[in-house]
């Protein structure tokens, strides 16, 4: 019980049903991570060579069925946008945005505006690989996160056995530690034209940014319970201004990219700009 109780202040969320065990291996994350944020993000971890001068690539991970987990940071710290996309491997729109921001990122570095931003383009490459919603484990990594109303379902383990059990939820756990962010997007899609800037947290401002760009509408919620999700973790449990953006499912590589890369590029240049702070 006491590991239990150290890991809800550890990760500022009531976890009521983790096991001793499950509370204790988000304790040790949580510690080692808090270190390394202090000094230069994840000293130690494989380093991959980048494609573009300003780009690292790190293997902050590994899936379950031992996919690396790769995260590319652009420029030098702070990297206060974190984002990432393809937490569900059937949403192709997403895997196709995240993959189009770091060909444009490499490719045209000044879009930053000098700002460090990091990138995970795919969180779910198993799910990927399957074309599935889940993971290898047949977890829904979204609801997945030690959220304070995360729930386990009386007769399935879609949302996990215990909150943060995923390895894919973990990593995108470390990077949030280390990295220290001060707004998230997480890249999905949705059917029957329902796309939006779904915000969390102090988010408002920076999903009407958002929405000057893609033309969504702007909601502060989705229309349906997403407990253990990351919005209620990062944006709700601990007030990190966080985006859900929702693609039309359908939409193909080149619109995609037309409608919602100038919205993901406002957002990475809005600290360089010296836009106003993007909270209410």
């Amino acid at each position: 019980m006491q590991d239990t109780q150290f890991a809800r202040c550890a990760v500022r969320a009531m976890v009521t049903r983790s096991s001793a065990c499950a509370a204790l291996s988000i304790v040790l994350l949580v510690q080692s991570v808090g270190c390394a944020a202090r000094g230069r993000p994840f000293a130690g971890v494989v380093e991959e060579p980048g494609q573009a001068p300003d780009e690292r690539i790190l293997i902050i991970g590994e899936s379950v069925e031992k996919r690396p987990l790769r995260l590319h940071l652009f420029g030098e710290p702070p990297y206060r946008t974190f984002i990432f996309a393809a937490i569900h491997g059937d949403e192709r729109s997403a895997v196709s945005l995240g993959g189009a921001l770091v060909d444009h990122l490499r490719t045209y570095p000044h879009s930053r505006h000098g700002a460090g931003v990091a990138l995970m383009p795919v969180v779910n490459p198993d799910g990927v690989l399957r074309n599935n919603r889940l993971n290898a484990n047949g977890v829904d990594l979204n609801r997945n996160f030690p959220a304070s109303n995360w729930t386990r379902l009386p007769r399935s383990l879609r949302h996990g056995p215990e909150p943060a059990s995923e390895p894919e939820t973990r990593a995108v756990i470390r990077a949030m530690r280390e990295l220290l962010p001060e707004r998230v997007i997480s890249i999905h899609s949705i059917h029957g034209g329902r796309e939006c800037n779904n915000f969390d947290g102090p988010a408002g401002q920076l999903a009407q940014l958002m929405a000057r760009h893609n033309r969504y509408s702007v909601t502060s919620h989705i229309g349906y319970p997403t407990p253990g999700s990351f919005g209620s973790w990062a944006g709700r449990d601990q007030n990190i201004s966080s985006i859900t953006l929702e693609l039309p499912r359908d939409i193909g590589p080149e619109e995609c990219w037309k409608s919602n890369g100038p919205a993901l590029l406002a957002v990475i240049a809005a600290d360089a700009a010296r836009e106003p702070r993007l909270a209410e």
